[in-house]
């Protein structure tokens, strides 16, 4: 049996990206995204939290994955930064990077650059 939740007919799925794109120029619709995403906390190493919503350039970021390298790991990479994160973005995009708050190398002499 087909799924119900999926749909390959072109009218159709025009149809509904078009109801979308109106539903999304409301002024309802913009006064609600601009509340909630006033109301996102700053992704941090304190505040992270697997599954919580961040605020994020145009939108919000979904935390996935919070870890730390190992110092050996660090200096293979050249990475300063010991704790790290990933997440989806609001347009489903993977991204990843370090806490700006978190724990960094004592000193970068053993790099392998």
């Amino acid at each position: 049996m087909p799924d119900a939740r999926l749909s390959d007919d072109k009218d159709l799925i025009s149809r509904i990206s078009a109801a979308i794109d109106r539903n999304k120029a409301t002024a309802e619709y913009q006064a609600a995204r601009k509340e909630m995403l006033s109301d996102l906390p700053e992704l941090t190493k304190e505040s992270a939290r697997v599954g919580r919503l961040y605020s994020w350039p145009g939108g919000w970021i979904r935390l996935t994955r919070v870890y730390r390298l190992t110092e050996q790991e660090a200096n293979e990479n050249a990475l300063l930064y010991l704790d790290r994160w990933e997440g989806v973005d609001h347009t489903g995009m993977t991204h990843g990077a370090a806490f700006h708050d978190g724990d960094t190398l004592k000193t970068t002499k053993n790099w392998k650059i």
